[in-house]
């Protein structure tokens, strides 16, 4: 067994020039980050990396395939693992006692064959897109042990179902097919890694008859990365949002020519993490 590694202080560097990470190859050494070049090895040994307990980050290659059992139990720094879209296989123990690990990334859109259980801290990122599969109602499993979801038409949240006897037979609904690695809170896709917590537009503002208005938004915290908007308008017929706009961040607030003046319609904003915001839009007079 190695006791301790040192690379430039503290990292360790495997290329294809390093010999395969055995069982407890790295076992219980000191160093801070591990980052893989090798192309003749496909797996992480059992126990590889256990007790590292300054092992803060690990990137793998693509040729990675297996991560075997107990790899990386103990790695109490560790914080962020991303997996390559050729992960097949976690073993057990894979990430057990792992106290700081915030969040896995995993970039193929299907979950791997997976016989760990992830600490309970941990927020498992999966592709944009992913996480939800949709099936006819004649092919839902309906025995308690999958939960199913409904997609809200103006916010595009998926809700979870509590009756199914409410449900339409002839409809589709969703399932979150990565619910044997965690729940509904625990896995979540990567655009939503910083979701907007508030939206800031007019609270109150005129829309001339027959015109527009271009009205600015803004997202908070600055650096959000998902940007989805879903807009409702209360009487569409009369005041109607377009999207189509050529400067970020704004949409035009349009008069349809209907309605009365004086008339006021709610317009709200949604974001896929649940925050929305409503501003209240008046016609008057051209």
């Amino acid at each position: 067994m190695i006791n301790k590694i040192i690379i430039d202080d503290q990292n360790v560097e495997l290329t294809d020039k390093s010999q395969v990470p055995y069982t407890h190859t790295f076992a219980q050494a000191n160093t801070h980050v591990v980052r893989f070049g090798i192309d003749n090895t496909d797996e992480i040994c059992a126990y590889a990396f256990q007790n590292c307990t300054e092992l803060s980050y690990i990137a793998f290659p693509d040729v990675i395939k297996n991560i075997k059992r107990g790899a990386f139990k103990g790695c109490t720094s560790l914080e962020r693992v991303p997996l390559s879209k050729n992960i097949e296989y976690i073993g057990k123990e894979a990430f057990d006692g792992c106290k700081n690990l915030k969040e896995i990334d995993f970039e193929h859109d299907n979950p791997p064959t997976t016989y760990c259980t992830f600490p309970s801290q941990t927020i498992l990122y999966v592709p944009d897109g992913q996480k939800y599969e949709e099936v006819p109602f004649k092919s839902m499993n309906l025995d308690g042990k999958t939960e199913y979801f409904t997609q809200n038409p103006y916010s595009n949240k998926y809700e979870k179902i509590y009756d199914v006897s409410f449900c339409d037979e002839n409809g589709t609904y969703f399932y979150n097919k990565w619910q044997d690695l965690g729940d509904d809170k625990h896995v979540v896709e990567n655009k939503n890694r910083v979701p907007v917590s508030s939206i800031e537009f007019y609270d109150v503002a005129q829309v001339p008859k027959g015109g527009r208005l271009v009205m600015p938004y803004t997202l908070y915290p600055e650096d959000v990365t998902n940007t989805k908007l879903y807009w409702y308008s209360e009487y569409e017929n009369v005041i109607r949002v377009n999207t189509d706009v050529p400067e970020e961040n704004t949409v035009y607030i349009e008069s349809t020519g209907e309605g009365n003046v004086g008339s006021v319609v709610n317009v709200t904003a949604y974001a896929e993490s649940g925050v929305q915001f409503t501003g209240k839009f008046r016609l008057v007079e051209a």
